[in-house]
């Protein structure tokens, strides 16, 4: 368990840092005003000042970086009788399940700020492409919804089903 917080923890650290550089990249780099929205033709019909794009996302991470790496730091102050779950009478039986349960719930929310720090990220770059001299047509990008979409759906289906395993039918 120790192994896998520390990876997610590093991942999380990691996409954070990643989004701070591309963002501060970002306000160097793109024009002002920056298009936000694309027609069906391609073309910009929507745009933002760089420094609310700056200031806006700047505020969005950390908010969402504080408040769900608080959650994840104080899950262990919640009882673990308190949480809805499968197979409840393996989880609550002693003191090192519910230690593992609580830790799963920690890791799953921790595993959400990583995927919320690097699709943002992402999203960073194609508006730097997007609004580049050369840029690609808006079509270019939409995998990056379905993959999104994608990992969200693997992220909130993943404690439900690891909740079902007890820890000898887990995968280590």
């Amino acid at each position: 368990m120790k192994g896998t917080y520390l990876l997610i923890r590093f991942l999380k650290i990691f996409s954070l840092l990643a989004f701070v550089g591309m963002l501060l990249l970002a306000y160097y780099r793109l024009p002002n005003p920056v298009a936000i929205h694309f027609n069906s033709a391609g073309q910009a019909d929507e745009y933002v000042d760089k420094s609310v794009l700056f200031y806006v996302g700047g505020i969005f991470i950390v908010l969402f970086n504080v408040l769900l790496s608080l959650a994840a730091k104080f899950i262990f102050s919640v009882p673990a009788q308190l949480f809805p779950m499968p197979k409840r009478h393996y989880w609550l039986a002693d003191k090192e399940s519910r230690f593992e349960f609580l830790s799963l719930v920690r890791n799953w929310i921790n595993s959400f700020v990583f995927i919320g720090n690097t699709l943002l990220f992402v999203c960073l770059i194609i508006l730097l492409k997007l609004n580049n001299a050369d840029g690609a047509a808006p079509a270019d990008y939409s995998w990056v919804l379905i993959v999104g979409l994608a990992a969200l759906g693997i992220w909130l289906f993943f404690l439900p089903v690891r909740l079902f395993l007890k820890k000898s039918e887990a995968v280590s």
